[in-house]
């Protein structure tokens, strides 16, 4: 595991690399995908999806694989720093899944 929580200086609480990591790396699973049926896909926040704060100059970016959003780094991070994303661009995101796959698209 790339993150830890730990208080968060942005809001509450927030997620912190545990080690230096290059740009391009996979920083973890957040948004697993639990269920897919023919009309619809359900995918469940867990805790690294839950606590990562949003940034208008983020450090991540969320990347949709086959198990589900992962967020990666889209520039180095050093151990100790919050990891953070642009919930706007994650937002767009899943809109747009949903109209690629032509299944209505929950994020729970």
């Amino acid at each position: 595991m790339k993150w830890c929580i730990k208080k968060s200086k942005i809001h509450g609480n927030g997620t912190f690399c545990t080690e230096d990591v290059h740009k391009n790396t996979d920083l973890g699973l957040s948004i697993p995908l639990s269920s897919e049926t023919e009309t619809s896909k359900t995918f469940f926040r867990n805790t690294f999806g839950l606590l990562i704060n949003d940034s208008k100059i983020p450090n991540a970016k969320t990347v949709k694989r086959d198990d589900g959003w992962h967020f990666v780094s889209i520039k180095p991070i050093k151990k100790d720093e919050e990891i953070l994303v642009d919930y706007d661009e994650y937002a767009d995101k899943v809109d747009l899944e949903s109209f690629i796959s032509g299944k209505r698209v929950a994020v729970i």
